[in-house]
């Protein structure tokens, strides 16, 4: 697999590598980013963070993306939490992203916030990024005033409390595609 992203990397002029989809934490990377930095690519991966192996060291930008509970997933903040604490010796940029579907995904994320928070006092480079959930996923056509309309919420729900330094973001995809499947 390490042979092809190069080869593919080296084609396209492409020099980092997003691994995602699923929970790539799950597998052992550990040789395909080895082999990806020898080539001079970096590697990112986003993962749900209820596994944190020990290679996820390795990588260039960690994305951890917990689900809230909208989702009805559990919460991994334990187990973000204890990888975190690894990180207050090792560089490796960090990064918190949380789609927010409704007031209890809010107070979830301000929970996400308070460990962020702490951890940059420690010296982790680490961001909390939050976007908007799409809230209805079967609406057909242009959804981008609903969406923009929740953006809006959603920003006004951080400007409203305690939390800087928070990057907001829409789901750019709904946006542009509504709820096309493919794209």
């Amino acid at each position: 697999m390490a042979d092809i992203l190069v080869q593919e990397c080296n084609n396209s002029k492409c020099s980092n590598v997003v691994l995602t989809g699923g929970n790539p934490c799950l597998y052992d990377f550990k040789q395909v980013i080895d082999i990806l930095h020898d080539n001079n690519i970096t590697v990112d991966i986003e993962t749900q963070g209820s596994k944190m192996p020990d290679w996820l060291l390795d990588v260039d930008l960690l994305v951890i993306s917990p689900k809230a509970p909208s989702s009805k997933q559990p919460d991994v903040y334990k187990t973000v939490n204890e990888y975190m604490k690894l990180l207050s010796s090792i560089r490796q940029k960090v990064a918190i992203k949380i789609p927010v579907f409704n007031e209890e995904d809010f107070e979830f994320a301000t929970k996400y916030y308070a460990l962020v928070d702490y951890y940059r006092e420690k010296g982790v480079d680490i961001d909390l990024y939050l976007s908007v959930g799409n809230t209805n996923t079967t609406e057909a056509g242009d959804i981008s005033k609903r969406v923009l309309s929740d953006y809006e919420k959603l920003i006004n729900m951080v400007a409203n409390s305690y939390m800087e330094r928070v990057f907001i973001l829409p789901q750019v995809h709904t946006l542009v595609w509504g709820n096309k499947q493919g794209v």
